[in-house]
């Protein structure tokens, strides 16, 4: 089960191993696991007389997952394409059950439903080929701000089951599109700028009534965010924040160091963010990524504040133009 990485995670953190490295093979086993998902939801068809597949298709997994960089707390993220079929119709109707099953495997292996409804048992993340190329083009074309968080993530998806050219195709034509609308990437660094230092004016991190910091919210997230529209503007087809952000130095004449050290400040708020979680999950505390700050020592408190800081970098890079 999900939870027997808590086990695996907290091995390889003894063992020295990079946090972001651990992340790395936590997101490959949610791959595998909605990979294993997806073989028994197509048992589970067949045997209620369904049927097989009535298309080619491919499942994706979004997010932190797609971009190799999920934690302990990760929920479901996960898209579907299939070959050909109308919204509504008999094939779109079978791979709606077809996902309420990957779905409902997930949940019961640990890895709970998206609070944000971001599966493909859900209409909006369900669509044919072309359904896929129409929906990506209102999200570029009309630019809400709900459009902007759903095209956002679809940038880290990666197909884990299936066709996978199906989902190379949606992927191409999403970044395609992307990339050639400048008012579009102008919105992404819109959703980075309102990032703000949670830093009080006597230069410590700020928390909320338990005590936490939210470190997705305010360490993660604009750093992540930054970087794939980045790669959006630039052309750089990868998806890890790192790849992302090393892509862009040398053709664009980029401080190194100063890039160097974001990514440096990514992994350590990462690595807290782990450390949290496992001393989450020995108590019986939901986990989530939120850190509580005075199970810190003084010198991880300073360490942790300091790659805090470095998020500017990035609020900086994209807002200022330099990249």
């Amino acid at each position: 089960e999900w939870a027997a990485w808590r086990l695996m995670a907290r091995s390889l953190l003894v063992e020295d191993v990079a946090p972001r490295d651990v992340a790395a093979v936590i997101s490959a086993e949610l791959c595998a696991l909605t990979r294993r998902a997806a073989e028994l939801a197509e048992v589970r068809m067949v045997e209620a007389g369904q049927g097989p597949p009535p298309a080619r298709y491919a499942l994706l997994v979004l997010g932190s997952a797609g971009r190799g960089e999920s934690l302990l707390a990760a929920d479901q993220d996960n898209a579907l394409v299939f070959e050909d079929g109308e919204p509504g119709g008999a094939t779109d109707h079978w791979f709606e059950q077809f996902a309420t099953h990957v779905a409902e495997i997930l949940d019961e292996v640990g890895v709970p439903f998206c609070k944000g409804g971001v599966m493909a048992k859900t209409a909006l993340w369900r669509h044919s080929l072309a359904g896929w190329h129409a929906v990506i083009d209102g999200w570029v074309r009309r630019q809400r701000p709900e459009d902007i968080l759903n095209v956002d993530i679809f940038f880290d998806g990666v197909a884990v089951y299936g066709e996978t050219a199906l989902a190379d195709a949606v992927f191409k034509h999403a970044f395609d599109t992307a990339h050639r609308s400048v008012t579009f990437q102008k919105q992404l660094t819109e959703t980075v700028r309102i990032w703000h230092a949670p830093v009080s004016v006597f230069g410590n991190l700020k928390t909320d009534a338990q005590g936490r910091i939210d470190l997705k919210k305010f360490g993660l997230l604009p750093i992540f965010k930054a970087a794939r529209a980045l790669a959006i503007k630039h052309d750089m087809r990868v998806r890890a924040t790192p790849q992302r952000l090393r892509a862009i130095i040398a053709p664009n004449k980029a401080n190194d160091s100063e890039v160097e050290a974001l990514i440096a400040a990514h992994g350590a708020i990462m690595g807290a963010m782990l450390a949290q979680q496992l001393r989450d999950g020995e108590r019986g505390v939901p986990l989530s990524p939120r850190v509580e700050l005075k199970g810190l020592s003084p010198g991880q408190r300073t360490a942790l504040t300091a790659a805090v800081r470095k998020v500017a970098t990035a609020i900086d890079l994209i807002s200022e133009g330099r990249l």
